[in-house]
């Protein structure tokens, strides 16, 4: 291997102030680099070929671990919705059960009271609407006191057997209460007992008739459950609650 300086009539030896342009090479020399080069090209061809082979491998197994989880996430699902579709019947049977239970409860109860038709009655009967007061209490600056307020209380017997437990007449006394409420022209429900005093005149004169608390009774003797309303002012008595 020779460092040369290409010039007009040739090539020259590298001189001290004159960095050589080419490099010539022998036969040996020049074969020698072809081989290094190519080999050094097989070898980094083999390491691209490797790798790609491995990340094929990790790709394939990569995508059966996928569909492995998909398979074993799509059965989980379809457990699952088999097992909602499962309780959605027989919640809705039960739904049915209940609604047929409590349709026949309320003929009985309304044949046993004299209440006619008793197919198409609510099964409510309005018991009493009697005028009253209302102690709202109240505390400021440590000072307790109250403020009595005019209203209605109003009766209303169920068709719910007292043998019932409390919670389950009264969520279902709530609902029916949804039906009936306009009936007895009352336009809200509302908790009164933490407001303060100013609110509560806001809602006491605000025109509206509204229930603001619910009493709700076992009369033992005539075996039915009963409710007591307070209400802001007198309702109105439907011909089939009475």
């Amino acid at each position: 291997m020779e460092r040369v300086i290409k010039g007009l009539t040739g090539y020259v030896k590298e001189k001290e102030n004159k960095p050589a342009t080419h490099i010539i090479l022998t036969i040996t020399e020049y074969e020698q680099l072809v081989y290094e080069c190519n080999k050094a090209k097989a070898q980094a061809k083999q390491s691209i070929e490797k790798a790609n082979r491995e990340l094929e491998n990790y790709v394939k197994k990569v995508n059966l671990k996928i569909q492995k989880i998909e398979i074993e996430t799509k059965q989980k699902i379809d457990a699952i919705e088999n097992i909602s579709q499962s309780y959605r019947m027989e919640i809705e049977n039960l739904n049915s059960l209940n609604s047929n239970l409590l349709r026949v409860m309320k003929e009985r109860a309304n044949a046993s009271r004299n209440m006619k038709p008793k197919k198409k009655r609510n099964g409510y009967l309005i018991l009493n609407s009697v005028q009253y007061n209302y102690n709202f209490y109240f505390e400021n600056r440590k000072k307790k006191y109250s403020v009595n307020l005019p209203c209605w209380r109003v009766t209303i017997q169920s068709y719910y057997d007292c043998s019932i437990p409390f919670l389950t007449v009264k969520n279902q006394i709530e609902k029916d209460l949804n039906y009936f409420s306009k009936k007895l022209g009352i336009e809200n429900i509302y908790d009164l007992e933490n407001v303060s005093e100013e609110k509560l005149h806001e809602y006491w004169n605000t025109g509206e008739n509204f229930i603001f608390k619910a009493t709700y009774k076992q009369n033992v003797k005539s075996n039915f459950w009963e409710v007591e309303y307070l209400t802001r002012a007198s309702i109105q008595i439907p011909q089939d609650m009475k």
